[in-house]
């Protein structure tokens, strides 16, 4: 929500996997998401500032 109401588009590409088996990164830490390269730099701005509040 932080990146789409900032503009940029992302993907969860395991968004699926963890909906049938989240067993399968319940020993993983954090989530993949991608952006357009473009965007980069900024999303990862925005996330973190956003973890950091």
């Amino acid at each position: 929500m932080i990146l789409e109401g900032s503009g940029i588009d992302s993907f969860i590409p395991d968004e699926t996997v963890a909906t049938v088996a989240p067993y399968l990164f319940a020993t993983r830490s954090g989530v993949r998401v991608q952006v357009n390269e473009c965007d980069e730099m900024r999303a990862k701005d925005l996330l973190e500032e956003f973890v950091y509040l």
